[in-house]
């Protein structure tokens, strides 16, 4: 199978007909999972032969990198979308999870229009908001899972498969049951069960999240992945679990709009990346 390339690297719809093909050639019966990781939309955006199809209609011409940018996640909602359309009519359970793990590096200027301004209490909290990522969570049948308000990486792997209810080893059996007390986690501190934020060591007390998703100030949280709106603040939506018949294309974005919706035109940004 021949690669198509967008920009110089291999576009999604390529990347997606891959798997599909490696479902077709499995035995009859057998199983299949896949780490599968997407180059399509990866930086920098300043490709002077990708003509962009998206435009910024209220900053026309000022941000072409973003532009660019988005244009190359619609290409990647028509792609999934192709997936998800494909994987609907197989008689296999099938269950796919999409994910990212940053926001794009796209011009300072567009930033300081979207975001609220810098200053020194709130860099870090700021800063933050570059690293929340929407995930989606799709079958070709009923899941029965619970939604997450917040959630981090370390805890996605048990979350798909207690969603898809698989008996569960000690180790993800105690991660879950780590995940009520301390919904999430990582190098710069963590969320204790009333979604406040504790720091490490010589930071304590400073929180950066309330339960409503406001930025409080305080130490940033880079690195965690949970549902989160953009622009305006950290209003974090629950993530919704995506069922057969219920999606639809969201124009102009990397994800689906379901239960909770996400995109540039519902509450989640689109990364630069996934991993189906």
């Amino acid at each position: 199978m021949k690669t198509k390339k967008l920009r110089k690297y291999a576009s999604d719809q390529s990347n997606y007909k891959k798997i599909i093909q490696l479902y077709e050639e499995k035995a009859e019966g057998e199983k299949l999972f896949l780490f599968n990781i997407t180059m399509q939309n990866h930086g920098g955006y300043d490709e002077e032969n990708y003509e962009s199809s998206v435009s910024l209609t209220e900053y026309a011409g000022q941000f072409p990198q973003t532009e660019q940018f988005l244009s190359l996640m619609q290409e990647s909602d028509k792609a999934f979308h192709e997936l998800l359309e494909y994987f609907s009519q197989v008689e296999e359970d099938t269950v796919i999870l999409l994910f990212g793990d940053h926001q794009p590096s796209l011009e300072d200027d567009f930033y300081e229009q979207v975001m609220e301004p810098e200053t020194p209490e709130n860099f870090l909290s700021r800063y933050q908001k570059r690293f929340l990522t929407p995930y989606v969570l799709w079958a070709n049948y009923d899941l029965k899972a619970e939604e997450e308000k917040y959630l981090s990486l370390n805890y996605l792997g048990s979350y798909l498969l207690d969603a898809i209810g698989l008996e569960l080893p000690v180790y993800n059996r105690y991660l879950l049951n780590l995940q009520k007390k301390i919904p999430a986690i990582n190098l710069n501190g963590f969320l204790d069960e009333t979604y406040q934020m504790r720091g490490l060591p010589g930071d304590e007390g400073k929180e950066v999240a309330d339960p409503g998703g406001k930025v409080a100030g305080g130490r940033g949280i880079p690195g965690f992945q949970r549902q989160a709106a953009w622009p305006g603040g950290l209003c974090v939506p629950k993530s919704g679990v995506f069922k057969a018949g219920q999606e639809e294309p969201c124009a102009g974005a990397g994800f689906l709009r379901g239960p909770a919706q996400r995109g540039l035109g519902g509450a989640g940004k689109p990364d630069e990346g996934g991993a189906p």
